[in-house]
């Protein structure tokens, strides 16, 4: 092998040296009038030194200097003995234990005889001599000529660090340009990453072709194109595709196609990437006649075969038809058996591709005394409005031309309160879909789906198990409030203003649906119930015990307390069983994700508001303008309203309220 590079000492001492006779002669800065020449010599017995002068040594400064400079050689140095005690010219002194002379690292670095490998070798230092350096490590590899191998740092780490002398080691070596190759798991596509040459020769197009070639890929599906302009551009590191196949197109389901009017369709609130709403203007069904066309059946389409990049076909899967597609109510059109008709008067619909039609009740008039209470398996269309104490219940949804006034709604699907509810504390108010309405004032509010609301929740209970949205029009002072109350939301609660200047108490929850609160609720109950029995247990076994202790313990007794003891770890295991369970609930919720939990506060948010996302909770002290109210790790923060929608990403925590 050839030597390029050797010898190099980690670090450089001040003084000069000289080795004569197993003696090294040192002198300290000649132009110190300070300075002292003296003489160190490592013997068995210990490190002696010898003062190259006719007269002794006296002067602190010298003295001073000279525990400095031998410091830096010498371990265990007898400070005391060269500062204070007498230091004879010419004669030999103990001035440390035996030990072996301070040497710094060694490394060395060669080529191999071909030249595609670099090997190196280390020797720790000794005493205080200086360890190697990473640095110093890789400025040797370089200027022996290994300045482009790719080098295995994690040997070189190990080399460095090593207590003990390193033989030559390959450390680092030549290599052409080469490209990593990964078929995905459904084989219609090959990612290559293109890595660079060290010191050897760059891939070429064709070499990359071949290892794809190699892989069985088909040569029609390799991107040529691609890896010439990934390799002229060094795009080293960096993945693509370096060959796609054909995935199949699976066939089309069969579907059912509405025929029915749908100027009104069925609302579905939309939010903006800004939060905002688009509203779906309150209205009446849809309704059809005896033999009206409901929905024309769409059928299945077969599809189209795909192929992997190993020139295999994948079959597609064919659409699936539908066997029934007539519901409540309707039949198939005798003259198109494409076509579903309608056998009754009512409203349409489509669910999981079954076309039914249900009888819709028309209320030209309000509902009170001349109607009495509602309830009705079908659709309600109310002209007027819902007097206070009246009940309206219906299988699907419900459509309120006016106001609810003090009543008990129950929609089986969406709700529809076009003039708003005036609940008078009294007002129970269900929809199984989505609620949408003017306003609620004093109600208890219960939502499977959103809640929609044009003006303001004044002072009500509401659970929803989606979002809450309210109107932002400009021109209406009263568009888009929340005061007073408690507002329950599973996602976000969007709002113009949150709170009032008056700090009404305001509490906004959200993260979690309805149904696992009660459940948390009711868990929770249990345990305070359970908590109470045990505490009763243990004050009866206390009872019992001193009864024991005053000698009055018979079996009769000593049967109560062995009862009391099992029932009372009984209840403790069902305690333990049930915290365990809101445990997990809990922990399962936070795996899910929050990250479209949040409050939007388009203007203002008032003091006097509390915030709770799951477990975390905040009450706001000061107003707040334009922010989005969220939860990350555990803490609620606040961002800017404009920046949460400047990325798609949570945005990055402003500060903790």
């Amino acid at each position: 092998m050839r030597l390029v590079k050797c010898g190099i000492i980690a670090g450089q001492l001040v003084k000069q040296s000289v080795m004569q006779n197993g003696k090294e002669g040192v002198s300290m800065n000649s132009t110190d009038p300070a300075s002292i020449k003296y003489t160190l010599e490592y013997e068995t017995d210990g490190v002696f030194m010898s003062v190259n002068t006719d007269e002794p040594v006296s002067e602190d400064v010298a003295r001073r200097k000279l525990v400095v400079e031998l410091g830096r050689t010498v371990k265990h140095l007898n400070e005391k003995q060269l500062l204070f005690a007498e230091i004879p010219p010419n004669k030999k002194i103990l001035i440390a234990p035996s030990q072996e002379k301070s040497r710094d690292a060694v490394l060395e670095a060669i080529l191999s005889d071909d030249g595609v490998s670099v090997l190196m070798r280390m020797e720790p230092p000794v005493g205080l001599g200086l360890a190697p350096t990473r640095e110093q490590a890789l400025e040797m590899l370089d200027a022996c000529g290994a300045v482009s191998f790719r080098f295995d740092m994690d040997k070189i780490n190990e080399l460095l660090a090593s207590e003990h002398p390193v033989p030559f080691t390959i450390v680092g070596e030549k290599a052409d340009g080469d490209v990593d190759l990964i078929v995905s798991k459904d084989k219609l596509h090959v990612s290559a990453t293109l890595i660079p040459p060290f010191g050897g020769e760059p891939l070429t197009v064709e070499a990359a072709v071949k290892q794809l070639a190699d892989l069985g890929v088909q040569a029609p599906f390799v991107d040529e194109r691609k890896i010439r302009y990934m390799l002229e551009a060094e795009k080293y590191g960096e993945t693509f595709y370096a060959a796609n196949s054909a995935a199949p197109e699976h066939g089309a389901d069969a579907w059912l196609q509405p025929l029915f009017d749908l100027e009104n369709p069925k609302p579905r609130p939309s939010i903006t990437d800004e939060g905002d709403v688009n509203y779906y203007e309150l209205g009446v069904f849809s309704t059809v006649r005896i033999g009206d066309e409901v929905a024309r059946i769409i059928h299945a389409t077969p599809g189209r075969d795909g192929i992997t990049v190993f020139g295999q076909p994948i079959p597609a899967r064919k659409g699936r038809d539908i066997t029934a597609p007539c519901g409540n109510n309707t039949d198939v059109s005798g003259a198109d058996a494409d076509v579903i008709v309608s056998t009754i008067n009512g409203r349409p619909y489509i669910i999981a591709n079954k076309a039914s039609v249900e009888p819709v009740l028309d209320v030209g008039g309000n509902v009170d005394f001349s109607t009495g209470n509602i309830e009705f398996k079908g659709f309600v269309n109310i002209k007027g409005n819902v007097i206070s104490g009246f009940k309206v219940k219906a299988s699907h949804d419900i459509n309120i031309e006016g106001t609810v006034e003090a009543a008990d709604i129950d929609a089986g699907g969406d709700l529809a309160i076009k003039q708003g509810v005036a609940g008078q504390g009294k007002a129970q108010i269900h929809a199984g879909g989505d609620l949408f309405t003017k306003y609620l004032d004093k109600a208890t509010v219960v939502v499977d789906g959103n809640l929609v609301v044009s003006e303001s929740i004044l002072h009500c209970d509401v659970s929803v198990d989606g979002g809450v949205f309210l109107g932002d029009n400009a021109s209406n002072p009263r568009a888009g409030r929340i005061i007073g109350g408690v507002i329950r939301a599973k996602s976000s609660i969007k709002a113009n203003v949150i709170g009032n200047e008056l700090q009404t108490e305001t509490h906004l929850e959200i993260g979690l649906s309805k149904t696992v609160r009660a459940t948390l609720s009711r868990m929770e109950k249990q345990i305070e119930d359970r908590e109470r029995e045990a505490e009763n247990m243990l004050k009866s076994l206390q009872y019992i015990e001193k009864k024991i202790q005053t000698g009055n313990g018979n079996a009769d007794i000593q049967a109560q307390k062995r009862q009391a003891t099992i029932e009372a770890y009984h209840k403790k295991t069902l305690i333990r069983k049930a915290r365990e369970k809101i445990d997990q609930i809990r922990d399962s919720i936070i795996s899910g994700g929050l990250a479209g939990s949040k409050v939007l506060v388009k203007n203002t948010l008032h003091p006097g508001v509390t915030i709770a996302i799951l477990d975390s909770r905040r009450k706001f002290p000061r107003e707040k303008s334009e922010v989005v109210v969220y939860e990350m790790d555990g803490e609620i923060y606040t961002t800017e309203y404009s920046a949460a929608f400047a990325e798609k990403n949570r945005p990055a925590p402003m500060h903790a309220v």
